[in-house]
């Protein structure tokens, strides 16, 4: 499972094609305030093992990766408990 943002980081964009070359979901976070690459550009929500998180500022993250949709999504994918 992959859950980052598609920035700068050579790695983070290494981990995330790992992840989507072995089926695995991933969760992209995007904001404002970080340019994102053209690779995250490309993502959206139309892919099956992909949620786009698209946030006003960083500090809301810890509470959208709780949300019942990102609850929903990886629940296709992984045991999900603590409702």
């Amino acid at each position: 499972m992959f859950v980052g943002i598609l920035a700068t980081s050579h790695g983070a964009h290494y981990e995330f094609g790992i992840a989507q070359g072995l089926g695995k979901p991933s969760i992209i976070i995007k904001t404002p305030s970080i340019e994102e690459s053209f690779i995250a550009q490309g993502t959206s929500n139309s892919f099956e093992n992909v949620y786009t998180l698209k946030l006003k500022t960083e500090a809301e993250v810890e509470q959208a990766l709780v949300t019942p949709e990102v609850r929903r999504f990886l629940r296709r994918f992984l045991p999900v408990t603590g409702e």
